[in-house]
């Protein structure tokens, strides 16, 4: 779990500008443990990752704290990056954490820096007259490569399909091994590849409580890893949980969207299964799954995040479509020979 060092209980803190062009890079956060106390721009007591890349820039940091149990030889701390304008971030995608490919660092006390680097965009990523280029799906992805392109009728490209290198297990999309490209914005949705050893997937159920409840509930999730074990079942704190992170559940258990819901009274607990996540959220797409780096979760009960009681547990409603507009016309005579048409119009929500 990623928690912001300078935070704890007590402190406030805030960040410098980083982005100003003036910004000598010596300076890049403040904090104060009392209010009225004087606060200036400086460097933690501890060692982290450096305010600036080639090219880019750093935008904000955690020091990653230790699970239960876990000894850690060193201090580790994790940033984010963005490029300046004019460039992307080179590396794969499991250095970017949205559509802007913003990237992220791991640095450890004593040791190398992990840093993302920036590169130069190309001509075939740059935006002319406000209109965005044509896809292209990326040739390689964390631990694999792309092995076939896929083209709409029109000529353009649209999704890719992926495999593994050798000893790797992929992460799914929703379209199983293939990555493919957002027509909105042109980000993509990519697999990506782990170790057999840290593969696994989440299996969902939806718990309803009561037969009015229909394609919804309270949720519980456990672990399936590549030899086939599952972990026990645990439920979500709703801290920070939102829609797309919903949907990315509902996708999971066989429809295309979803939406966070408070859970009515007669939704009552899951009885007997403990926390297992909090923080659970996703970027603002329709078409993630849990796993996604489009979604973030934290593991519950870790650093000091604040305990959640059972009515707290996430519940979500699943659906197909949208909306639908169902239309009636009833013909009336007010007068003789005078006839008007009343329209009706409904919007609902269709499971």
């Amino acid at each position: 779990m990623l928690v912001n060092h300078l935070v704890g209980a007590e402190t406030s803190w805030y960040r410098c500008d980083v982005n100003n062009p003036s910004y000598d890079g010596e300076m890049d956060y403040f904090t104060s443990d009392t209010c009225g106390e004087s606060i200036v721009c400086g460097k933690h007591e501890n060692e982290h990752c450096p305010p600036m890349i080639d090219d880019g820039y750093k935008v904000r940091e955690w020091q990653h704290m230790p699970k239960e149990g876990e000894v850690m030889e060193h201090r580790i701390w994790n940033a984010e990056y963005r490029c300046n304008q004019g460039y992307v971030i080179k590396d794969n995608t499991q250095f970017s954490s949205d559509k802007d490919k913003h990237g992220w660092s791991e640095c450890i006390e004593d040791e190398a820096n992990h840093l993302p680097s920036c590169m130069m965009m190309d001509d075939e990523d740059e935006v002319d007259d406000g209109e965005m280029k044509p896809c292209k799906m990326p040739k390689a992805i964390f631990n694999g490569e792309l092995v076939e392109e896929f083209k709409d009728e029109d000529g353009l490209v649209t999704h890719g399909k992926y495999e593994c290198d050798e000893g790797f297990m992929m992460i799914e999309t929703m379209m199983k091994d293939h990555g493919f490209c957002r027509e909105l914005d042109h980000t993509y949705e990519l697999p990506y590849c782990v170790p057999s050893d840290e593969w696994y997937k989440i299996e969902f159920e939806l718990i309803g409580g009561y037969s009015k409840m229909q394609d919804g509930g309270r949720v519980k999730a456990r672990h399936i890893y590549s030899d086939g074990s599952k972990d026990d079942w645990y439920t979500a704190c709703d801290d920070h949980f939102n829609s797309p992170a919903a949907g990315s559940i509902c996708r999971m258990v066989g429809f295309e969207y979803g939406k966070m819901i408070d859970a009515p009274k007669k939704m009552r607990p899951i009885k007997d299964v403990p926390f297992g996540l909090t923080n659970f959220w996703c970027n603002n797409y329709d078409d993630v799954l849990p796993t996604s780096p489009h979604c973030h979760t934290d593991d519950y009960g870790e650093s000091g995040a604040p305990l959640c009681m059972p009515d707290e547990q996430i519940a979500v409603s699943c659906f197909n479509v949208w909306w639908n507009v169902d239309v009636k016309f009833q013909m009336k005579s007010r007068r003789k020979h005078k006839m008007f048409c009343q329209l009706r119009s409904r919007r609902r929500e269709s499971r």
